[in-house]
């Protein structure tokens, strides 16, 4: 009688421990269906879907999450405070007619991996849904099974938009000042040496910009008769425009530039001292080569020819009692010529 009870109370408690281990295999299985998609080795995905103003007939968030995870299973999609990335959309009305839907994968920091465009003529907003189902899906798991095959859907046209993010350098402005010591041929007797002084302009995106001004040493004009004589010499303001180039350490420049120079002159010997001023304006073109030294200093030559726009003389007249001749003669003291050449070196310092 003991006996019997013993093995009928062994055999139930085995049949309970079957029972468990049915219920706990089953458990397992369930678990491991509805598990998340992270779990099995996906990043995890959130959905942010917005109807733009007009596009209330399109398909909302919920049903859209809820055929996402019809296709890829529960758990695709979960909060975004959980979420390694996020998935982001909105639709709406298409200029020109129709509709459009653009999605946006990202990262949890914000990093946009990829964004896709979808666009259909269709009157119904909802000749979308398929394909944006079918995106968003692909976004999530790139290898996942495909849909099973549905009818004919309207026409929807599918664009890649692949973003290069270009970050704006705003470079500053720099200002700095020219110095040079320049020489001249034809614009007074012999060669003109001369100093500038000029403020450089240099904006980022356009050519360099110089206004400045200059002064020529004194310089003497003999007349044929001893002891008479002129002593000029030029002062003026110029302003240059100086696109340049980088050539390997150096910058090569090809400026531009207009002159308004003074010519003041005045005699000696003659009978009747005199002196005047005129005004000569002249256009340039002067080809220039740049070494910088350091960061804010450099050093530069250029050569370049001038052409005056004024063509001037300085005369003098001789009298009968001078001259020997009872017509009064006039003789040219000094007259520029028509271009001239000129040359510079200096150096240049920016701030």
């Amino acid at each position: 009688m003991v006996g019997s009870t013993y093995v009928g109370a062994r055999g139930v408690g085995y049949d309970v421990f079957l029972k468990l281990r049915l219920s706990l295999a089953a458990l397992l299985v369930i678990l491991a269906l509805w598990a998340p998609r992270a779990v099995r080795g996906q990043p995890s995905s959130s959905l942010s879907w917005s109807r733009l103003p007009g596009g209330e007939s399109c398909i909302g968030a919920p049903e859209l999450a809820r055929h996402i995870e019809e296709r890829l299973g529960r758990g695709a999609l979960v909060a975004p405070s959980r979420a390694d990335l996020s998935i982001e959309g909105r639709v709406g009305p298409r200029t020109g007619g129709g509709w459009r839907a653009a999605i946006a994968l990202a990262r949890a920091d914000g990093t946009l991996l990829r964004e896709r465009t979808l666009e259909t003529q269709e009157r119904s907003c909802r000749a979308l849904d398929n394909a944006v189902v079918l995106v968003i899906a692909l976004l999530i798991d790139p290898e996942g099974t495909q849909a099973p095959a549905r009818e004919p859907e309207p026409r929807v046209v599918i664009r890649e938009i692949v973003h290069e993010v270009k970050v704006p350098v705003y470079e500053p402005w720099q200002l700095g000042i020219r110095s040079s010591a320049e020489s001249e041929l034809g614009a007074l007797p012999g060669i003109g040496w001369a100093a500038s002084l000029a403020l450089a302009i240099d904006p980022p995106g356009i050519p360099r910009v110089e206004i400045g001004s200059f002064v020529t040493k004194e310089a003497h004009a003999d007349a044929s008769l001893d002891g008479r004589s002129a002593r000029m010499r030029l002062v003026g303001a110029r302003a240059a425009v100086c696109p340049r180039r980088a050539l390997a350490r150096f910058h090569a420049a090809l400026c531009a530039s207009g002159d308004l120079a003074w010519l003041t002159w005045t005699g000696s010997g003659f009978e009747e001292s005199r002196g005047g001023t005129v005004l000569v304006p002249s256009l340039g073109l002067t080809g220039r080569l740049e070494l910088p030294v350091v960061s804010a200093l450099g050093v530069f030559a250029g050569v370049g020819v001038r052409v005056p726009l004024r063509h001037i003389e300085l005369t003098y007249e001789l009298s009968p009692a001078v001259s020997g001749d009872p017509t009064p003669r006039t003789e040219v003291l000094f007259r520029p010529a028509p271009a001239t050449l000129a040359a510079e070196l200096g150096v240049m310092i920016f701030f």
